[in-house]
Parts: structure tokens; C-alpha cells; sequence
């Protein structure tokens, strides 16, 4: 009977790894297989939902479900209002099952001893991502650097997913690899989009993956550690390397001068988007006028969110939604902070930093852990992020011995 059980018990194990490949891959080539995202998400749902029912309530998360289950009733007003639309509704649901089925599914595997599987994961969704965008660097511009100047060849994303790239490279830094030179050639791999898709965002937040995992390695050891040497090294590479080719700086340079230039388009439609998310927000008695319905309700713009997680849940979410992500917030911030200064693990520490950042990025960025529903290219990033919090919960309750 003990044999039986420890192979259903294993037969699950692969049953749960092989979805959460399965829908990985499927968020990656999401322009190939969009038709199949919804479905899957709901079959996913299924098996996860009688695999991981006793595992413990995650209570720190609680805030952001409460938010999920709120909008999902807004949503429903709406729409048997007939303000808003079948996929929409269809779209809302899919992105709460993705949450709950990437939690579930890293506490399950890491619980079974399986936490390096996920991160292992996210590696190889990473370096995917990154050979692909290479790849298309180089046939479509010939090597020339710019900003959002190809779409990437996997799903036809400007910016290429490259935040997917960073979030592999701080991961890749933290892991062990049997072959030290493997390790800094997948790195170097990961980290060169950062160079050759000019996004601001992900440049900043690339620097301060590198500044807090530096950091946080320091004070763990009291010393400068090996990997520390070798990242030095790197860094006054890539800065030799920048003052050589001066073109490419001077293109970087000026993406970062230009946000302060108001008159540029973009600036113009991040401002009207803001103006729009406002009045939402006051049209609809402070109640917000449903998730994903952003772009059915916008007067200045045609953007299908504001571009900002702040304005998102303002707009689509209301006052009580924003109480309710604040909270959510705030109990992720105090889950990283312990994770990276209390736990003995680089992985963990590089996965407590990429939590960390993007829930502080909340009101500068779309809004990772509650994405646009209406634009697949966030699922990817989502996914990932509920992956790492599930695998921060696990290993801070299991060193506190709850």
C-alpha cells in the first residue's frame, strides 16, 4: 500500500511539472497558439484544483484574492449590462486561473523537494526568449540598436519579453552550475537584450536586480564573494565595451534624456491615458468600471491600459480594489525583505529581489501579478511572478517550521 501511494504520489509530481512546462510554453508563443490560451488555462485549473486542495491557505495572499473575486463581480455587472464584452469576461477569469494554478503549482513542487525545477524553468523560458530575440536582432536590423525597432520572432512582442530574459539572468547568477563557464555564457546570453532592445524600464530595473543581489550576497557572507568578483569584471567589460562603440551609448543616452521631453508621442499618450484612468475612476462612484475594461471606456486614447499599475487598478478596480493591492503589496514587500536578508539561499535571494522590485514597480509599470487581461503578452510575466511567490512562501514557512 506504501509503494501505491508513493507512485501516485510521484505520478502527480510529473503530472504537475509537465502542465506548468506545458503552460509555460504556451504563454511564450502565445501569437501562435492565442485560440488555445483560455482552454488550457481551465484544464490546468482542473487538475491543480484536486491535486493541491490540502495544501495550506496562503494567507498573506488573501488581499489580492479578495480583489480577484471583486472585480470578477464587477466584471459580471457589466457585462449583463452589456458594457462589456463575452472575451473580456472570458479573458478576467483566465488571468485569476493562471494566478492560482502558478502559486498552486510551485508550492505543490516545492513542498516535493522540487523548487529547482521551477527555477530551472524559468531559466530555459528565459534563454529561449533571449537566443529568439538575438536571433531577430540580427536578421531583421542587421545589429543595429534602437528602440523597439523588431518584434520578436516567437510572438511578434516589440519588446521582445526581454523583462522574462532579465528575471533568467539574476536567477541564472544565483544558481549552481556544475560548469562555471556555463553559467556566465547563459548569463551573458540573457542579459545582452537588455542592450539590444531599448527598453527603459527594464534597464533600470536590470541595474537594480544587479545593485540588491550584490548587496544582499555581501552582507550574507560579510565579503566580496566569487560570483561578486566575476559580476565586477563583467560590468567594466560591458562599460568598455560602451565607450567603444559610442553610437550605442549615445542611442541609450538619449532614451533616457527623451522622458523628460513632454512633446513626444508617447509622453502625450501616457498622459491621456492617465487623464482617461481618472475619470473612470470619478464616472464610476469610485468603484472602478471592471478589470479589462479600460480600453472599452477610454475618450483621449486607444491604449488598452494606462500603462501603470497604479492608474489600472484606480480606474478598472476602484478605492477598494487599491486598498485591498496596497495590502497585497505590502505583505509581498515584507516576504521578499525577509526572504533575501533571513534565508540562507542565493536562488532564493535573487527570486526575493525579482519579487521585491516588481511589486515596488506597481506604480511605475503594468501591474505584474494582476496584468491587462486583454493583452497576452503579460501572461508569461505573471505566471512567473506568482511562480516565485509561491516558491518564497514555501521556503520562508518551511524554515520557520509552520
Amino acid at each position: 500500500m506504501a509503494i501505491k501511494n508513493a507512485s501516485v504520489r510521484d505520478s502527480n509530481v510529473s503530472v504537475v511539472k509537465s502542465l506548468l512546462a506545458f503552460n509555460l510554453f504556451v504563454f511564450l508563443f502565445f501569437k501562435q497558439v492565442d485560440k488555445l490560451t483560455i482552454p488550457l488555462s481551465f484544464v490546468w485549473f482542473f487538475f491543480l484544483f484536486f491535486m493541491t486542495k490540502n495544501e495550506k491557505n496562503i494567507k498573506a495572499m488573501n488581499a489580492l484574492f479578495f480583489v480577484c473575486l471583486y472585480s470578477i463581480a464587477i466584471a459580471f455587472v457589466y457585462f449583463f449590462g452589456g458594457t462589456q464584452s463575452l472575451i473580456v469576461l472570458f479573458n478576467d477569469v483566465t488571468v485569476y486561473l493562471i494566478i492560482y494554478c502558478s502559486i498552486a503549482s510551485s508550492m505543490y513542487l516545492s513542498r516535493k523537494n522540487q523548487g529547482d525545477y521551477i527555477i530551472k524553468l524559468i531559466i530555459l523560458i528565459g534563454l529561449i526568449n533571449s537566443l529568439a530575440n538575438i536571433y531577430s536582432w540580427v536578421t531583421i536590423t542587421g545589429g543595429a540598436v534602437g528602440r523597439y525597432n523588431f518584434a520578436s520572432i516567437i510572438n511578434g512582442s516589440v519588446s521582445g519579453n526581454i523583462e522574462i530574459s532579465v528575471i533568467a539572468a539574476l536567477l541564472i547568477l544565483s544558481f549552481s552550475f556544475n560548469k562555471k563557464t556555463e553559467k556566465w555564457v547563459l548569463f551573458a546570453i540573457c542579459s545582452s537584450n537588455v542592450l539590444i532592445i531599448l527598453t527603459r524600464r527594464i534597464q533600470v530595473i536590470y541595474i537594480i536586480y544587479i545593485i540588491f543581489y550584490v548587496f544582499c550576497i555581501n552582507h550574507k557572507e560579510k565579503r566580496l564573494s566569487k560570483t561578486v568578483n566575476r559580476l565586477l569584471v563583467l560590468i567594466i567589460i560591458a562599460i568598455l565595451l560602451f565607450v567603444t562603440f559610442q553610437s550605442v551609448f549615445e542611442t541609450i543616452f538619449s532614451q533616457f534624456y527623451n522622458l523628460f521631453d513632454s512633446n513626444r508621442a508617447d509622453q502625450i499618450q501616457r498622459t491621456l491615458a492617465t487623464r482617461d484612468a481618472i475619470e473612470m475612476f470619478n464616472s464610476s462612484h469610485w468603484l472602478g468600471v471592471g478589470y479589462g475594461n479600460y480600453a472599452l471606456n477610454t475618450k483621449y486614447t486607444d491604449l488598452a491600459s494606462p500603462h501603470g499599475g497604479f492608474f489600472s487598478i484606480l480606474s478598472e478596480q476602484g478605492i477598494i480594489g487599491m486598498v485591498f493591492t496596497l495590502l497585497f503589496l505590502f505583505n509581498l514587500v515584507k516576504l521578499s525583505m525577509w526572504s533575501a536578508f533571513e534565508y540562507n539561499s542565493n536562488t532564493v535571494i535573487a527570486a526575493a529581489i525579482i519579487t521585491g522590485v516588481s511589486a515596488l514597480m506597481f506604480f511605475t509599470s503594468n501591474f505584474t501579478f494582476l496584468p491587462p487581461p486583454n493583452e497576452r503578452a503579460y501572461y508569461l510575466g505573471c505566471c512567473i511572478g506568482w511562480l516565485l511567490i509561491g516558491y518564497l512562501i514555501h521556503n520562508r514557512d518551511e524554515s520557520l517550521g509552520k
